[in-house]
């Protein structure tokens, strides 16, 4: 039998730029997320914890771009849970501003628990299952055995964070369990990601990459967390360019409130002299101010544009930036 290879060239959506990432650490997960949908195909892909969405809008807009004719279904309570914090309805509402529009012909995002949601699916319908909700062994067990009903002789499961060793965290647990019952393999960068192949039918290209010889298979981890680190430097260079325009914005705020300050004090040279010392205290207190605000903003941006964080980014993400521009023209 000849030896299993991965051809990168087969699959050149792993170089697919995505639309939208937050900066949580899933993205670095999002150039194989796109390759195996791909490779799988699936009629119905579901996400378990979709939170603000950079697993899920990779996954559509991976079916976007092969014109596939999947149904996907993002299930959340958007209420968050012990381990990813509490948080308000914000997230649900950022999240649909990008869905909707691009994606909401084929995609539904479900603001359900996962028990109540999994009535509204037939049995054996689902193809590609992702999980990442409540972390805790019995948590991720409970949702594997849930809708395990649900899950198609073709299906695929992806398990979040098997590398995650603290706290209650238990995926990892659950993982080391059920990964001997089924095909399988594993990524430990991004916190870790699980695949499992829990159908009998599951699509030959799959089938193919889980059968690679160890050198091969460690030379395919190399390549997709190459792939999600470029990702990741992208993500943080944006979060920073963005905290880059809100001082910015706040600078340019602050330099006219000084400008407006210093010219009602040349203004009212005359009238504070009549005023008094009280009136020149109050109109030089607002001026040193704004220049300490001034100053602090400035700081801040230094501080930033020095970090070690983004100038590896801005480097990291030179050709990205070069291929959009070039894409925009």
């Amino acid at each position: 039998m000849e030896t299993a290879k991965f051809l990168p060239l087969d699959y050149s959506i792993a170089w697919t730029i995505p639309r939208h990432v937050d900066g949580q650490a899933w993205v670095e997960h999002i150039p194989f997320a796109m390759t195996l949908v791909q490779m799988v195909r699936p009629r119905v892909l579901v996400e378990l914890g979709v939170f603000t969405g950079d697993s899920y809008l990779s996954f559509c807009q991976a079916v976007e771009k092969l014109k596939l004719s999947t149904t996907c279904y993002g299930v959340d309570t958007w209420e968050g849970d012990p381990h990813g914090g509490v948080y308000g309805h914000d997230i649900l509402q950022a999240l649909r501003r990008k869905h909707d529009p691009t994606y909401g012909g084929f995609s539904t995002l479900m603001q359900s628990t996962f028990d109540q949601a999994v009535q509204h699916f037939a049995d054996g319908s689902i193809d590609l299952l992702h999980i990442d909700g409540y972390h805790t062994y019995e948590a991720v067990r409970h949702d594997f055995e849930t809708w395990l009903p649900k899950l198609s002789s073709r299906a695929v499961v992806l398990f979040h964070d098997i590398n995650v060793r603290k706290a209650d965290f238990g995926v990892w647990r659950f993982w080391d369990e059920i990964s001997v019952k089924y095909p399988s393999m594993s990524f430990m960068h991004g916190y870790g990601l699980g695949v499992l192949a829990v159908g009998r039918e599951v699509p030959e290209p799959l089938m193919q990459f889980l059968r690679l010889e160890p050198a091969e298979l460690e030379r395919v981890r190399e390549f997709f967390f190459a792939l999600g680190s470029r990702v990741h430097s992208m993500a943080t260079t944006q979060q920073l360019e963005g905290h880059i325009a809100v001082l910015e914005g706040q600078l340019k705020a602050s330099r006219d409130e000084l400008a407006s300050w210093q010219a009602r004090y040349q203004h009212d040279t005359n009238n504070i002299k009549r005023a008094g010392d009280d009136t020149a205290a109050v109109l030089s207190a607002q001026i040193q101010a704004h220049l300490r605000r001034i100053a602090e903003l400035e700081a801040s941006m230094h501080e930033i544009l020095a970090s070690k964080s983004f100038r590896l980014g801005m480097m990291a993400t030179a050709p990205l930036r070069s291929l959009i521009e070039r894409r925009a023209r």
